[in-house]
């Protein structure tokens, strides 16, 4: 939960704040109280993505008043211009997972992968799927920063999983560096880690991204939005899974594995 307080009287504020937070301790719940001494400053924090499950406003105000605000936090209806933008970056995301899933498996063969081995590496999808997703979508609930609760974790799962795009391809080099008394395993083990931390940043930005919906579409368009993110969700897999094909038989280009993944990893 998540509570806004909003007057000009600066110690109305913070004994409002005092109350609250007597009465967050005697009931054990979280309120996340916030102060803000003008409209202004609550319209450019909603602006920002923030939302509050409870307002306590006060009417009468210098500058912008209390009706004013609630009148500027009213979302608007997304066009179909603003709905397929929002949806570019889950689009990216799928893209960079399909990559992941249809050529992880010539990755990790080339390095003696056997198919229960493979099988094991494969469980990094679901796994993290059921711990990652639910945990970060917790946790970007009650994140406070100065770029919103949602940015910081869609940034760094975007970021993590391309430099682990990157080096999965490259796990034996990688390996190659440790010299000829490094084990055998090892460049299958470092793509292991790449496919887990890969998929672990996938499902890390998925929480935080789905929530941007309630975040700053209308609730009348949720389902709308909804019904576009899986659109998008499916252009990125069948672009994914074409784009080497489409290249090799339109304009006889071969793309390597390695240029796949670095495709992928600036996709995300």
């Amino acid at each position: 939960m998540r509570t806004a307080v909003c007057d000009d009287d600066r110690k109305f504020c913070h004994r409002m704040k005092g109350i609250l937070e007597q009465y967050e301790e005697k009931r054990e719940i979280y309120m996340g109280v916030e102060l803000f001494y003008d409209g202004n400053e609550l319209c450019e924090s909603m602006a920002r993505g923030e939302r509050y499950d409870l307002i306590f406003l006060d009417v009468l105000m210098s500058g912008v008043n209390g009706i004013e605000t609630m009148a500027n936090e009213e979302m608007k209806k997304f066009t179909t211009v603003q709905l397929l933008n929002f949806c570019l970056g889950f689009f990216g995301l799928q893209f960079a997972w399909q990559m992941r899933i249809i050529l992880s498996g010539p990755v990790t063969e080339a390095l003696g992968a056997s198919p229960l081995i493979f099988g094991l590496i494969w469980l990094a999808g679901p796994v993290t799927g059921i711990v990652v997703q639910p945990i970060i979508g917790a946790l970007s609930d009650v994140t406070q920063t100065p770029f919103g609760r949602r940015i910081p974790y869609l940034m760094g799962g975007a970021i993590l999983a391309a430099i682990g795009l990157f080096l999965l391809p490259r796990s034996g080099d990688i390996a190659a560096l440790f010299g000829e008394s490094a084990p055998v395993w090892l460049g299958l083990i470092i793509a292991a880690i790449m496919i887990w931390v890969i998929d672990a940043c996938v499902n890390a930005a998925q929480g935080p991204y789905r929530a941007l919906i309630p975040d700053n579409i209308p609730k009348e368009q949720h389902a709308l939005a909804n019904s576009y993110l899986s659109f998008a969700i499916g252009l990125g897999s069948v672009i994914a899974a074409g784009t080497a094909p489409f290249l090799k038989i339109v304009f006889k280009y071969d793309m390597s594995i390695n240029a796949q993944f670095t495709m992928a990893g600036l996709a995300f």
